[in-house]
């Protein structure tokens, strides 16, 4: 799977190029780090190739472009556009976050 980051209006976003619905590859979003350029470029060259498929997938699934994230380590973020009560550590050891 190849990954890249995308510079756009809402922030750099980490992409990854995979088959969609109907099995077309596109890029799809999967993080949205606003104006961490370092932060998504070591998620995308360092974090993205180390997990599993399916967690790719769940990255997908629940991206927000609203919700911003930076790195706080090897394969952990943490959403920085969340009130308090809705803040969340991302964890890859436990998995894509749940809605």
């Amino acid at each position: 799977m190849m990954f890249q980051v995308s510079s756009t209006e809402d922030g750099y976003i980490v992409e990854a190029y995979m088959p969609d619905g109907d099995g077309t590859p596109r890029w799809t979003p999967l993080r949205n780090f606003g104006e961490h350029q370092g932060d998504a470029k070591d998620f995308c060259e360092m974090d993205c190739p180390r997990y599993p498929e399916a967690m790719i997938r769940g990255l997908a699934k629940t991206f927000d472009p609203d919700r911003k994230y930076w790195r706080t380590g090897s394969m952990r973020l943490h959403c920085c556009e969340s009130s308090p009560d809705e803040r969340a550590v991302f964890d890859s050891r436990k998995g894509p976050p749940r809605e």
